[in-house]
């Protein structure tokens, strides 16, 4: 076999493997196992992040302080209430760097959610069902031969309630870690909405974007 085949099937190999290990972060997300997830991550690493959204980014030693905290609230009944989170994703983009033991990757997402929460701009915490729409945009490494997470980024676009569209309601839902203390890295709004992040070339950026490959 020569060694660009080779190179080829090694990735080939390396992106089957990215992709196994995101799913199992869903799997561990659908059974509320935020201590399972914390295993498939990059746990010691100097830059592992975790960003959901709008609670900005926690990093290296905070990241098991709030694993700690989400298992904690879960694990209240009250958070449970009428409680549906199924993430859906797809059109996985993946690339490597030039070495072989780093990966950027990104998956669409558009998931139904019911839960309680305060429907935008009102306070009020009621069961509300709505579409999340997104995006990962997740970074991950290769410690002994084997793919860890090594940064987490959920992005929202809009999550409207399943009666309304997002249109005349683009977001039921603004999460947030108070009992994490104040996040590392501020919030990054991509949301359809109000405060959403412009391009200022007419249109509403999706960014992030993925780089190209060997580039990272």
């Amino acid at each position: 076999m020569e060694q660009a085949e080779l190179d080829r099937l090694l990735c080939a190999a390396d992106i089957v493997e990215i992709q196994m290990l995101q799913s199992r972060y869903i799997s561990e997300l659908d059974k509320d196992n935020f201590a399972g997830i914390f295993e498939l991550m990059a746990k010691d690493h100097p830059e592992l992040s975790y960003e959901i959204v709008e609670a900005g980014a926690f990093e290296g030693e905070r990241v098991r302080n709030l694993i700690a905290g989400e298992t904690k609230k879960l694990s209240k009944k009250s958070e449970k209430r009428s409680w549906v989170g199924l993430q859906y994703l797809w059109s996985p983009r993946i690339t490597l760097s030039k070495d072989g033991t780093r990966a950027r990757a990104q998956w669409n997402q558009l998931s139904p959610h019911c839960m309680p929460v305060a429907p935008y701009p009102g306070s009020e915490h009621k069961p509300t069902a709505y579409w999340f729409i997104g995006k990962y945009d997740n970074e991950y490494i290769k410690i002994d031969g084997e793919w860890k997470i090594l940064k987490v980024h959920v992005c929202a676009f809009s999550r409207p309630p399943y009666d309304e569209g997002w249109i005349r309601q683009p977001d039921c839902r603004r999460i947030y870690h108070p009992d994490s203390g104040k996040p590392d890295r501020k919030p990054r709004y991509y949301i359809y909405h109000s405060d959403a992040v412009y391009s200022g070339d007419g249109i509403y950026s999706y960014e992030p974007y993925l780089p190209e490959e060997g580039t990272i």
